[in-house]
Protein backbone atom coordinates (compact mmCIF):
# COMPACT_ATOMS: atom_id res chain seq x y z
CA UNK A 1 0.00 0.00 0.00
CA UNK A 2 1.66 3.29 -0.70
CA UNK A 3 2.05 5.87 1.67
CA UNK A 4 2.05 9.60 0.57
CA UNK A 5 2.73 12.59 3.11
CA UNK A 6 -1.20 12.81 3.61
CA UNK A 7 -1.11 9.49 5.87
CA UNK A 8 -0.40 10.23 9.63
CA UNK A 9 0.57 7.41 12.15
CA UNK A 10 -1.72 7.78 15.16
CA UNK A 11 0.47 7.07 18.09
CA UNK A 12 -2.24 7.41 21.06
CA UNK A 13 -4.45 4.96 20.79
CA UNK A 14 -6.84 3.82 23.54
CA UNK A 15 -6.43 0.40 24.38
CA UNK A 16 -6.36 -2.03 27.37
CA UNK A 17 -2.53 -1.65 29.27
CA UNK A 18 -0.39 -4.00 27.36
CA UNK A 19 -2.26 -4.50 24.06
CA UNK A 20 -0.13 -3.22 20.97
CA UNK A 21 -2.55 -4.04 17.96
CA UNK A 22 -2.33 -6.25 14.98
CA UNK A 23 -1.68 -3.12 12.76
CA UNK A 24 -0.01 0.59 12.61
CA UNK A 25 -2.98 2.82 11.97
CA UNK A 26 -2.84 6.05 10.03
CA UNK A 27 -5.17 9.05 9.27
CA UNK A 28 -5.96 10.43 6.47
CA UNK A 29 -7.45 13.69 7.97
CA UNK A 30 -8.62 15.73 4.72
CA UNK A 31 -10.54 12.61 3.51
CA UNK A 32 -11.56 11.09 7.09
CA UNK A 33 -10.16 7.94 5.68
CA UNK A 34 -8.11 5.42 8.39
CA UNK A 35 -5.50 3.04 6.72
CA UNK A 36 -4.46 -0.04 8.44
CA UNK A 37 -1.16 -1.31 7.30
CA UNK A 38 -0.51 -4.40 9.15
CA UNK A 39 2.40 -5.20 11.05
CA UNK A 40 4.99 -8.22 10.24
CA UNK A 41 4.18 -11.70 12.20
CA UNK A 42 1.06 -10.84 13.74
CA UNK A 43 -1.50 -12.83 14.62
CA UNK A 44 -3.70 -13.23 11.99
CA UNK A 45 -0.76 -13.19 9.30
CA UNK A 46 -0.23 -17.29 9.69
CA UNK A 47 -3.51 -18.06 8.51
CA UNK A 48 -3.68 -14.98 5.76
CA UNK A 49 -0.68 -16.81 4.31
CA UNK A 50 -3.36 -19.29 2.89
CA UNK A 51 -4.88 -17.85 -0.09
CA UNK A 52 -8.37 -19.42 0.71
CA UNK A 53 -8.09 -17.78 4.28
CA UNK A 54 -6.89 -14.24 2.22
CA UNK A 55 -10.91 -14.57 0.16
CA UNK A 56 -12.67 -15.21 2.83
CA UNK A 57 -11.31 -12.49 5.18
CA UNK A 58 -11.66 -9.91 2.47
CA UNK A 59 -15.50 -11.27 1.15
CA UNK A 60 -16.49 -11.19 5.39
CA UNK A 61 -15.17 -7.49 5.67
CA UNK A 62 -17.02 -6.56 2.64
CA UNK A 63 -20.64 -7.72 4.06
CA UNK A 64 -19.99 -6.93 7.57
CA UNK A 65 -22.33 -3.95 7.53
CA UNK A 66 -24.97 -6.33 5.99
CA UNK A 67 -24.98 -8.61 9.31
CA UNK A 68 -28.63 -9.12 10.91
CA UNK A 69 -28.97 -6.90 14.49
CA UNK A 70 -25.47 -5.88 14.34
CA UNK A 71 -24.48 -4.38 10.84
CA UNK A 72 -25.71 -0.62 11.84
CA UNK A 73 -22.79 -0.69 13.98
CA UNK A 74 -19.34 -2.07 11.94
CA UNK A 75 -17.92 0.02 9.11
CA UNK A 76 -17.31 -0.60 5.48
CA UNK A 77 -13.56 -1.91 5.13
CA UNK A 78 -12.25 -1.71 1.86
CA UNK A 79 -8.90 -1.74 -0.49
CA UNK A 80 -8.35 -5.05 1.52
CA UNK A 81 -5.17 -6.26 1.09
CA UNK A 82 -3.67 -9.86 1.20
CA UNK A 83 -1.54 -9.17 4.44
CA UNK A 84 -5.03 -7.85 5.85
CA UNK A 85 -4.65 -4.30 5.78
CA UNK A 86 -7.36 -2.41 5.07
CA UNK A 87 -9.10 1.33 4.78
CA UNK A 88 -12.23 2.24 6.59
CA UNK A 89 -13.62 5.58 7.38
CA UNK A 90 -12.46 7.54 10.31
CA UNK A 91 -15.45 7.55 12.95
CA UNK A 92 -14.15 11.20 15.12
CA UNK A 93 -15.42 10.51 18.68
CA UNK A 94 -15.64 9.01 21.98
CA UNK A 95 -13.57 5.54 23.10
CA UNK A 96 -15.70 3.95 25.80
CA UNK A 97 -13.12 2.68 27.07
CA UNK A 98 -12.41 5.86 27.94
CA UNK A 99 -14.74 6.36 31.18
CA UNK A 100 -13.74 9.95 31.97
CA UNK A 101 -14.49 11.22 28.42
CA UNK A 102 -17.83 8.60 28.54
CA UNK A 103 -19.28 10.35 31.82
CA UNK A 104 -18.71 14.19 30.61
CA UNK A 105 -21.21 13.16 27.92
CA UNK A 106 -22.90 10.14 30.04
CA UNK A 107 -26.85 11.38 28.99
CA UNK A 108 -26.04 11.64 25.49
CA UNK A 109 -23.85 8.18 25.26
CA UNK A 110 -25.28 5.66 27.95
CA UNK A 111 -28.87 4.85 25.85
CA UNK A 112 -26.74 4.89 22.90
CA UNK A 113 -24.41 2.30 24.86
CA UNK A 114 -27.73 0.89 26.64
CA UNK A 115 -29.46 -0.09 22.69
CA UNK A 116 -26.43 -1.55 21.23
CA UNK A 117 -25.97 -3.67 24.37
CA UNK A 118 -29.36 -4.95 23.76
CA UNK A 119 -28.88 -5.53 20.30
CA UNK A 120 -25.91 -7.38 20.78
CA UNK A 121 -27.94 -9.46 23.52
CA UNK A 122 -30.72 -10.35 20.68
CA UNK A 123 -27.93 -11.02 18.15
CA UNK A 124 -26.64 -13.62 20.51
CA UNK A 125 -29.45 -15.22 21.48
CA UNK A 126 -30.03 -15.87 17.84
CA UNK A 127 -26.26 -16.45 16.30
CA UNK A 128 -22.95 -16.88 17.45
CA UNK A 129 -21.78 -13.81 18.53
CA UNK A 130 -18.23 -12.42 16.69
CA UNK A 131 -15.80 -9.80 17.15
CA UNK A 132 -13.90 -7.96 19.50
CA UNK A 133 -16.89 -6.10 21.33
CA UNK A 134 -14.10 -4.62 23.61
CA UNK A 135 -15.38 -1.21 24.90
CA UNK A 136 -11.90 0.06 23.44
CA UNK A 137 -12.94 -1.22 20.25
CA UNK A 138 -16.76 1.13 20.66
CA UNK A 139 -16.18 4.92 19.37
CA UNK A 140 -19.45 7.29 20.23
CA UNK A 141 -19.92 9.20 17.22
CA UNK A 142 -21.02 12.61 18.26
CA UNK A 143 -22.28 14.00 14.87
CA UNK A 144 -24.34 11.15 14.33
CA UNK A 145 -24.71 9.82 17.61
CA UNK A 146 -24.29 6.25 16.88
CA UNK A 147 -21.34 3.74 18.12
CA UNK A 148 -19.33 2.08 16.20
CA UNK A 149 -17.00 -1.02 16.26
CA UNK A 150 -13.92 0.20 14.83
CA UNK A 151 -11.87 -2.79 14.97
CA UNK A 152 -13.48 -4.40 11.74
CA UNK A 153 -10.53 -7.18 11.53
CA UNK A 154 -11.88 -8.48 14.79
CA UNK A 155 -14.72 -10.21 13.20
CA UNK A 156 -12.44 -12.09 11.37
CA UNK A 157 -9.73 -12.66 14.44
CA UNK A 158 -12.76 -13.81 16.78
CA UNK A 159 -13.78 -16.76 16.84
CA UNK A 160 -12.06 -17.98 13.61
CA UNK A 161 -8.71 -17.38 14.95
CA UNK A 162 -9.27 -17.47 18.89
CA UNK A 163 -11.95 -18.18 20.71
CA UNK A 164 -11.17 -16.94 24.24
CA UNK A 165 -14.42 -16.05 25.43
CA UNK A 166 -13.80 -12.79 23.82
CA UNK A 167 -17.27 -13.47 21.76
CA UNK A 168 -19.15 -15.14 24.93
CA UNK A 169 -22.27 -12.84 25.90
CA UNK A 170 -21.40 -12.89 29.58
CA UNK A 171 -17.94 -10.83 28.80
CA UNK A 172 -19.87 -8.38 26.69
CA UNK A 173 -22.49 -7.89 29.38
CA UNK A 174 -19.73 -7.45 32.58
CA UNK A 175 -18.19 -5.15 30.26
CA UNK A 176 -21.05 -3.08 29.77
CA UNK A 177 -21.81 -3.66 33.20
CA UNK A 178 -18.49 -2.55 35.05
CA UNK A 179 -19.10 0.83 32.35
CA UNK A 180 -22.76 1.41 33.70
CA UNK A 181 -20.57 1.25 37.28
CA UNK A 182 -18.51 3.54 36.66
CA UNK A 183 -20.17 6.21 34.89
CA UNK A 184 -22.91 6.00 37.92
CA UNK A 185 -20.15 6.22 40.36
Amino acid sequence: MHMSNKWKKLENITRPHGCTGIFDIYLDNENGVILKKAKKNNLISGKLSDPVEQQYYKMLLCSLCSTPILGKYILEAYDITVDGGYKSRYIKGINLYDTNSVMKKARDIIPVVKKLHTDIIEYSANYKLFGDWGLHNLIYEESSCRIYNVDIEGFYTYPRVFDNGNCDIAHCNARFEKLYREISE
